[in-house]
């Protein structure tokens, strides 16, 4: 949701999401349909990794889950993921995916876009942080929505609105459509959101509360945001939990004025290969 699959592999990115989607119900006439346009999409060189790669590396997860599923949505229409589980006693999680079917190792996920718009993070920063307030001006200022304000949240910590930001949940609409209105409400739904990345390495799965750097927030650790000027970027605000950030220890960084995107947005390998209960699965 926050940009992967854009361009040439979208029609691939789209077929894994409802390939997953499709697995978790055990509808087989649409996990047909899915390999089918995964066939196509490799065959004319738009992915990487075949439909078979992709349809076990799915049932893997699927089998591993074990969730009982009374129905599953990809792209649902309350944005809180790429695909919505409504699970068999009421309950409802979401996970979020990344399918990267052109990308060989699972360190490129810094190359995915994981939030492309202004953030409540950024507004909140801006306000804090004059040196990085006065350098997004103009076009990128509106297009980013610096000076919406933050009427429900103003008083949160940088803490919890950077988790709210790992959730996708970067503005007032989608912290109340996941009912995370308040910082209680965040750290309910953090366990109910799943991270899910595919590439030629094959696949990892983590729930977001067991993520390196939303543990650490939520074990009471502090965050240190480090602004940097770059060529590339208007600027950029390198994030990381428990630590000062650094070349080996970033977790995320926000990308302003990037290669004349408002926001690129990236999630760090070290954030997701630092976690506790990460769990991998092989090509077979």
């Amino acid at each position: 949701m926050g940009g992967e699959g854009s361009g040439k592999s979208k029609r691939a990115t789209d077929a894994v999401e409802r390939l997953l989607a499709a697995k978790l119900e055990s509808n087989g006439s649409r996990i047909e349909d899915e390999l089918l346009i995964l066939d196509e999409e490799y065959r004319r060189g738009a992915s990487n990794m075949s439909s078979s790669s992709l349809d076990s590396l799915s049932s893997q997860v699927v089998e591993h889950l074990d969730w009982s599923v009374r129905s599953a949505t990809a792209s649902p229409s309350d944005g809180l993921g790429d695909v919505r589980v409504n699970l068999a006693g009421g309950e409802k999680v979401w996970i979020e995916i990344k399918a990267q079917t052109k990308k060989r190792r699972f360190g490129d996920i810094t190359q995915a876009d994981f939030i492309r718009e202004g953030t409540d993070f950024l507004r909140q920063y801006a306000n804090r942080e004059p040196d990085f307030d006065c350098l997004v001006t103009g076009e990128l200022r509106y297009e980013l929505e610096i000076d919406i304000g933050l009427s429900e949240y103003s008083d949160w910590t940088l803490e919890d609105l950077w988790l709210a930001d790992l959730l996708l949940l970067v503005n007032d609409k989608k912290k109340r459509s996941a009912g995370a209105t308040t910082s209680s409400g965040l750290r309910k739904f953090v366990a109910k959101k799943f991270f899910l990345q595919f590439c030629e390495e094959g696949a990892r799965l983590i729930r977001f509360d067991k993520l390196g750097p939303i543990a650490d927030v939520l074990a009471g650790e502090p965050i240190y945001a480090k602004l940097k000027l770059s060529n590339k970027s208007v600027a950029s605000i390198q994030v990381s939990a428990g630590s000062p950030p650094s070349h080996a220890s970033t977790d995320f960084t926000y990308h302003v004025g990037y290669n004349g995107a408002p926001g690129r947005h990236k999630l760090h390998n070290c954030a997701v290969s630092r976690s506790k209960d990460l769990i991998l699965f092989e090509l077979k």
